[in-house]
């Protein structure tokens, strides 16, 4: 039978890396805010100079009240209020002339 303590240590030994961990879920569908298209056509049709934001929610539950602060210029298309669950949004940003 095997104690906690080696459970504890056999996982502290092979810690996840967490920017591989969403890699090992289930990408969540694309929400309203991407009209159909992919971040990367959404990026691509961008000035070289706009920036393009994806919020992905891989959460059981929506995502709300965040707060985005980028000091970047002017909000071209709005970030969204809500993130639902097992969703993505996008957002894009476009300098000040």
């Amino acid at each position: 039978m095997e104690s906690d303590n080696v459970k504890i240590k056999t996982f502290i030994k092979s810690p996840v890396i967490l920017e591989a961990f969403p890699k090992t879920l289930s990408r969540p569908s694309n929400g309203k805010s991407f009209g159909g298209s992919t971040f990367e056509q959404i990026q691509s049709a961008l000035s070289s100079r706009s920036m393009a934001v994806e919020f992905v929610n891989y959460m059981e539950t929506d995502l709300t009240g965040y707060q985005l602060s980028l000091d970047y210029g002017s909000v071209k298309k709005s970030a969204p209020t809500t993130v639902s669950s097992q969703t993505a949004q996008v957002a894009t940003f476009e300098p000040d002339k």
